[in-house]
């Protein structure tokens, strides 16, 4: 009997490193890109959203702040044509 060799047994092989892990060439996959870029966009959307809302926020609060800036002079004056 012949020996086939290693090569019979293990035709893959070549294509792995030492570690048995397949060699693949430098760079993503379409998939891994599109992942990327999905997840991506949700953090973006997200903080989007975030900034947005805060902003009203602010927007509301320093409308009310000059609503009772006006009416705290409004009183005081009142009072002095009042008093």
């Amino acid at each position: 009997m012949t020996n086939p060799g290693r090569e019979a047994f293990f035709p893959f092989m070549p294509l792995l490193s030492f570690s048995m892990r397949p060699i693949r060439a430098q760079g993503f996959t379409l998939i891994e890109l599109l992942l990327a870029i999905g997840i991506f966009s949700i953090v973006v959307v997200s903080f989007i959203t975030i900034f947005l809302v805060i902003t009203r926020v602010q927007v509301r609060q320093a409308s009310l702040a000059e609503v009772n800036g006006q009416s705290q002079y409004l009183l005081q004056e009142l009072q002095y044509y009042i008093g």
